[in-house]
């Protein structure tokens, strides 16, 4: 897809940094680069102003639900609904490449939801060779949110 086509359908996007989106800015600061010389992964990726991009372990809240890259707070299988549980608040995480899925809780005070959204990696491609050793596989998919009060996981 052409990136101005990308741009077209997300016209606002709101990205959270995570480990494999760090990991060049840690090799440079590994190897003593300055963090003042690195570029900002907006302007790396030429994004466009409407796309704000937030540092890693950014929790970003919006309308009821807080989502995060999935690389702090509770991990493993089922990281969001335990985080969900743990805050008492909707969840959404990434991060956790092999478990997708959504969970309510509900309790006296309401219901909540937490969301593991999978991947989307390409398997094939060789930046993924590593995961071929492991039993457990990419979950592919997608997870959309309605309204704050709906969470619904897509596998491919």
């Amino acid at each position: 897809m052409q990136v101005a086509k990308l741009y077209a359908l997300f016209p606002k996007v709101e990205w959270i940094i995570g480990n494999h989106d760090a990991l060049t800015e840690r090799q440079c600061l590994t190897a003593g680069v300055l963090p003042t010389m690195l570029r900002e992964q907006g302007d790396i990726w030429s994004l466009p102003e409407t796309w704000k991009v937030h540092p890693r372990f950014t929790r970003y809240h919006y309308d009821g639900t807080v989502y995060a890259h999935g690389d702090s707070g509770k991990g493993g299988m089922y990281a969001a609904v335990k985080n969900s549980r743990d805050n008492f608040c909707n969840w959404v995480s990434g991060h956790c490449h092999s478990e997708a899925g959504v969970w309510y809780t509900t309790v006296e005070g309401g219901c909540v939801f937490g969301m593991n959204t999978g991947c989307g990696v390409d398997v094939d491609n060789l930046a993924f060779n590593y995961g071929r050793k492991f039993n457990k596989k990419p979950t592919l998919g997608c997870g959309v949110v309605i309204d704050g009060k709906r969470a619904i996981f897509e596998p491919m």
